[in-house]
This record gives C-alpha cells, structure tokens and sequence, in this order.
C-alpha cells in the first residue's frame, strides 16, 4: 500500500508529530488543540495521520459543525450519547480524540440582519468554557488560517483554554 504521508514537508511532519504526542499526553483530561490548514486535501491526510497513531489508545471521531446551529457543546453531547448505544465508550471516560470540522464552511453573512452562522459559532465557544469540561479527551478544532485571527479577536475565551495550536 502507497504511504500517502510521504510527501508531507519536514515542517508538517514535526507539526503532526507534536500534536500527536500532545494528544497522547492528555490522557483522559480535556485538552483544546487549534490545528491551522487552509488545504482541505492535507488536512484529512493529517487526520488520518494521527488517528492512525493513536488507533490503539484512542478512538477517533470526525465531528462536522452543523451549519444551522454550529454549537461546538452540542455536537460533542450528541456524540456521546449516540456512543452509548454501542458500547458506553465516551460516557465510561474512554480516551478519544475529536476532529471538529466544518468551521470555515460556516456563512459570514447572515439574514436580514441576523447573526451568521460564524458570528453564532464564535458566540457559543466564547461562552462554553465551563460546559467544555465535562467533555474529557481530546478536541481537536480544524482552522484555516482566516478562521484562526477571528477565533482570537470574536473567542478569546475559548482561545486562552487552548494547549497548542499547530500550524500546518
């Protein structure tokens, strides 16, 4: 089988490498990761990646933001509790790691006056901090690097309970 990570920079491929094992070393805590990269095609190969590196501690899931309400909080709880009908994995505190996609498919305009989508998503991260930490393991949250400057200025809540930010 073709080894589709060969062609990975020596740059990303120290960048990977630290976010693994940052992720490793979470262990079964919360732990925010921002990982920058506006090209769509490397940044499944990255995911890839990693899930593959930590197949055998951590169960992986990729998490796509819903356009409509794009609650970070919501998707992680509907997660879990669709887990439970398999085998309670993320409800008995199994170690996981969450790739949370779909940020920079999310409008900027909205309605006739309302709110966008992004100004909504922003809004819930800014104020999810204490409902963040019932969720213990890994989230991982998928940026382009446009996304990355409004998370500081629209969530600098969110932004301060980061661990890394990895930049590919």
């Amino acid at each position: 089988m073709e080894n589709l990570f060969d062609d990975l920079s020596a740059q990303n491929q120290d960048a990977l490498d630290d976010l693994i094992v940052a992720i490793e070393a979470s262990g079964r805590q919360l732990g925010i990761y921002i990982a920058v990269c506006d090209d769509l095609q490397l940044r499944s190969r990255l995911i890839t990646r990693y899930e593959q590196n930590l197949s055998t501690t951590f169960r992986h899931y990729r998490l796509t933001l819903n356009a409509q309400e794009p609650s970070l909080t919501a998707l992680l709880r509907q997660q879990v509790q669709g887990d439970g009908q398999e085998d309670n994995y993320l409800q008995q505190g199994g170690q996981a790691v969450m790739s949370i996609l779909g940020a920079e498919r999310l409008d900027a305009i909205g309605f006739e006056g309302d709110r966008s989508p992004l100004q909504i998503f922003f809004g819930y991260l800014q104020w999810t901090r204490e409902a963040l930490s019932d969720f213990p393991f890994a989230i991982v949250m998928w940026v382009t690097y446009a996304l990355q400057k409004q998370l500081i200025q629209q969530a600098p809540d969110f932004w301060s309970w980061r661990r890394e930010v990895v930049r590919f």
